[in-house]
């Protein structure tokens, strides 16, 4: 697989703390496991180019060797957290 191109499934912090208030006041979710995430996945060069489209930063990206048994894909199941 090209450098960058390993697919992640982004989420914004304040996404995942607003759920983990929802768990606290909700009884359904006690004793639960959630998996929490977008649903959806993008690749780190996608992400890469559009933060630095929104900052206007023109600079390639500086990549490293890929860690140990590192997915090439990776999504989050997330149909639990919808119910």
């Amino acid at each position: 697989m090209a450098m960058g191109e390993k697919r992640r499934d982004f989420i914004y912090v304040d996404d995942v703390n607003d759920f983990h208030l929802l768990c606290m006041a909700d009884p359904r979710t006690d004793g639960k496991v959630f998996n929490i995430g977008s649903g959806k996945n993008y690749s780190v060069n996608k992400i890469y180019k559009m933060i630095s489209e929104l900052l206007n930063i023109h600079m390639l990206p500086m990549y490293k060797p890929d860690l140990p048994y590192e997915a090439e894909v990776g999504l989050s199941d997330i149909s639990e957290a919808k119910n």
